[in-house]
């Protein structure tokens, strides 16, 4: 049995997945053994609120063959430098085979252990009905106004824990206010409570803020730069090869096109991505860099709770 693994946000998932299935049959790929699609709910257990479904895998020996998910889930292994132990560096003719863009370089895994298949791209949203652009700073201390009534998502779901790793790092003072914010599951529920005016501002991500001409929703881009989520293909160690072709089939044109289009922003080269969101990804930092950062963020919550 082949395990694919896929921990994407829920617009995504769902799309991916029966891409992959189409795909398989009208390839008439036979790889010899049965493909299982899995989700993390398949692996995880929850301590401390943290969906860790990655250290479950390491701990039981069960690692998903192919995996797709958050960058963030490698905050659990106990160093960055364990990836060696648990993943293969099976990307380095894949990286020559499906370029990323120059101007994207940064998010290239130099090792080959990753490939970023597409960005997750946080947003700030807002009710254009009660809040005027002019009194936004396009800045992530917008999300800190006191004039604003704010909701941002629970403090281990995506888009908090993004953002607040981006502001742990950067503006460290702010953090104690960011968390104090009121919180609720669901990125769309932000969206829905935005635009109902229930509340002035919303923490969501991209798929959700600039897809379906939601009405009276504005989105306010920061100025310091999008935070950003990689959704990393990932193999385990050891991997058969022959089953790198699912890896080329999450890698097509088609599947890219299909991302962008349902919010998403593609790293490949010779994509036409949304050219809005594209103003604002920065360089990256580092996948090593942004796992030890996570890291902090996720001690600083525990530690406040």
């Amino acid at each position: 049995m082949i395990n694919v693994m896929i921990h994407t946000p829920v617009t995504s998932r769902g799309l991916i997945i029966s891409y992959i299935q189409k795909r398989l049959n009208d390839k008439k790929i036979d790889l010899g053994e049965m493909i299982e699609i899995k989700s993390p709910h398949d692996y995880e257990s929850k301590e401390h609120g943290i969906d860790n479904w990655l250290s479950n895998c390491i701990r039981d020996d069960n690692m998903p063959d192919i995996m797709l998910s958050h960058a963030s889930d490698l905050a659990v292994l106990n160093d960055y430098s364990d990836v060696i132990k648990f993943f293969e560096p099976a990307f380095k003719d894949i990286y020559s085979k499906y370029p990323v863009e120059e101007k994207y370089k940064t998010y290239i895994d130099e090792e080959y252990f990753f490939y970023p298949l597409f960005l997750v791209c946080m947003l700030m949203v807002y009710n254009k009905k009660k809040v005027s652009p002019s009194s936004l700073e396009s800045s992530w201390k917008d999300l800190l106004n006191p004039e604003f009534k704010t909701l941002i998502t629970a403090e281990f779901k995506p888009p908090t824990k993004t953002v607040g790793t981006k502001i742990l790092k950067e503006n460290p003072e702010l953090i104690k206010y960011f968390m104090s914010l009121d919180k609720v599951n669901s990125p769309v529920a932000i969206i829905k409570q935005v635009q109902s005016g229930k509340v002035d501002l919303g923490l969501s991500h991209s798929s959700f803020a600039i897809t379906g001409n939601i009405k009276d929703i504005g989105i306010n881009y920061p100025k310091e730069g999008i935070a950003t989520l990689p959704q990393l293909i990932m193999c385990k160690k050891g991997i058969d090869k022959k089953i790198m072709p699912i890896v080329e089939i999450l890698l097509e044109e088609e599947l890219q096109k299909i991302l962008i289009k349902n919010g998403f922003f593609s790293l490949e080269e010779n994509i036409n991505n949304n050219e809005e969101l594209s103003k604002y990804i920065n360089v990256w930092q580092g996948y090593k860099n942004f796992v030890e950062d996570v890291k902090k963020f996720e001690d600083y919550v525990k530690k406040h709770l």
